[in-house]
C-alpha cells in the first residue's frame, strides 16, 4: 500500500499561507497557489482573507487589493 502524498506545512485537511501582496497582488496570489498540489482526485475549496476596507472585497478584484498580507486557506471538501 502506498502512502498518500502530504502537502508540506499542512494538516491532512487544510493548507494555509500568508502572502505579501507587494506591487502586484494578483501575481503574488498566483505564485502562492503554484505551491498548492492537492492529491489527485480530491476536491479542495480555497478562500482568500483580506483586511476590512480592502477594495477587492467590494468586487474590484485581486489587482485592486491594498492589503500588505492576505491569508489563503484551502480545506479539503471531498
Amino acid at each position: 500500500m502506498s502512502r498518500r502524498r502530504r502537502i508540506p506545512r499542512t494538516s491532512s485537511t487544510t493548507w494555509r499561507r500568508e502572502i505579501a501582496c507587494g506591487v502586484d497582488p494578483a501575481a503574488a496570489l498566483l505564485r502562492a497557489l503554484d505551491d498548492f498540489h492537492p492529491p489527485r482526485g480530491e476536491i479542495w475549496r480555497i478562500g482568500v482573507s483580506h483586511d476590512d476596507g480592502c477594495p477587492s472585497l467590494r468586487g474590484a478584484g485581486m489587482r485592486a487589493c491594498t492589503c500588505e498580507l492576505v491569508r489563503l486557506e484551502a480545506r479539503r471538501a471531498a
